[in-house]
């Protein structure tokens, strides 16, 4: 399903809102997210977990870094009753594992192209006259892995681009007193998800993992438009990185050992 069915945001994460019980919350600042569970409950109450390491930004509820779509294998989401190893205070649980390579070396290679003569006219554009604005949207990426010693260790790594070049409408309704504010802009934005990982089997028992994932987000004109000016924005530059290093032990038919280590996450944002 991950591969199929068509994400325009190529985030895993939206297949949340393909379930009961779930909405979009399109308050949050720079990045929409969906609420789970029960009544609609408020979505920094989710959990989201990546290869067994929690995966949430405290201050928003929102994913902390999101992984590239060709690095995830297996997604799961719980509207309720999440288990007691991701907290006790969870109303929706987001569960993502992501690939790893095996013996045979294969790859993938995606590339997504739209442009205005796609898109239709809004009405404030229809009000301010000037017809479709400039936009391009470019998403490029990447996806690899294979052996590094065979029945023993793995790599798999991924790349996804997304470069837009679109604009922002602003309509002073008193075009005669703002003219020089008073139109349609142009703005970018850019995205960029790096993937790692690398997988070794210590003994038929035991097995040891590290990955690296860093999502990196540009935005020249944050809340630009609608009565809000170019010099009323903001210029962001978000850099979202996590590493974790996991080992699995099958002690016996009945008794199973997992251990996670993460680095505290780090989440840098530059605004001007």
């Amino acid at each position: 399903q991950i591969d199929t069915l068509p994400m325009a945001d190529r985030q895993p994460a939206s297949l949340v809102l393909l379930l009961p019980g779930t909405n979009m919350d399109n308050t949050q600042v720079r990045r929409s997210q969906a609420n789970i569970g029960a009544g609609q409950i408020n979505n920094q109450m989710n959990a989201y977990f990546v290869d067994g390491a929690e995966n949430r930004s405290p201050n928003s509820g929102q994913q902390h870094a999101e992984m590239p779509q060709l690095a995830i294998r297996e997604f799961r989401v719980n509207i309720s009753q999440a288990s007691a190893e991701h907290g006790g205070n969870v109303a929706g649980l987001v569960s993502t594992i992501t690939k790893s390579g095996t013996n045979r070396m294969s790859g993938e290679v995606l590339e997504y192209l739209k442009d205005k003569s796609l898109n239709a006219i809004t009405r404030d554009q229809e009000l301010i006259g000037k017809g479709k604005p400039d936009y391009r949207r470019y998403q490029s990426g990447f996806g690899m892995g294979g052996p590094i010693v065979k029945d023993r260790a793995h790599f798999f790594g991924a790349v996804e681009i997304l470069k837009e070049k679109k604009s922002f409408t602003v309509n002073s309704s008193q075009p005669q007193f703002y003219g020089a504010l008073h139109g349609t802009f142009p703005t970018n934005y850019l995205r960029r998800k790096y993937f790692g990982r690398v997988d070794v089997q210590i003994d038929p028992s035991q097995s040891l993992f590290g990955r690296y994932g860093l999502d990196w987000e540009h935005i020249d004109c944050e809340s630009c438009g609608g009565t809000n000016a170019a010099f009323q924005g903001n210029y962001v530059q978000s850099p979202r990185d996590t590493m974790v290093t996991g080992h699995n032990w099958v002690i016996s038919a009945n008794k199973l050992n997992e251990l996670r280590v993460q680095l505290p996450a780090r989440l840098r944002s530059y605004t001007g």
